[in-house]
């Protein structure tokens, strides 16, 4: 799990099944309508923190990028850890906008 392929595949299952589970149809579709609609005011935890969808763009929000350095021997470590608008999700009322 050097990479944190595991830790971002398990919230790509987290945020479907939640997806699966709020929605009233057993159609496909709305399964997809339900996952676009999990926003900062419903954010699912995951592994990566918490999952959540701009409803302008579908791109998730304030998701968390680990830095990661590898070395000459082909060795990764982790350097930083940053978001994309500078700080993790905000699950305020107005999604902190």
């Amino acid at each position: 799990m050097w990479d944190g392929a595991a830790m971002i595949e398990h919230d790509a299952v987290a945020a479907a099944v939640e997806a699966a589970v709020q929605n009233v149809s057993a159609d496909p579709v709305s399964v997809a309508n339900v996952l676009r609609s999990i926003d900062c005011n419903s954010p699912v935890p995951g592994a990566t923190g918490f999952i959540a969808f701009d409803q302008a763009t579908g791109n998730q929000l304030d998701k968390a990028l680990p830095i990661l350095s590898i070395d000459p021997d082909g060795s990764v470590h982790p350097v930083d850890l940053v978001w994309s608008r500078g700080r993790p999700l905000n699950t305020a009322p107005d999604c902190g906008g």
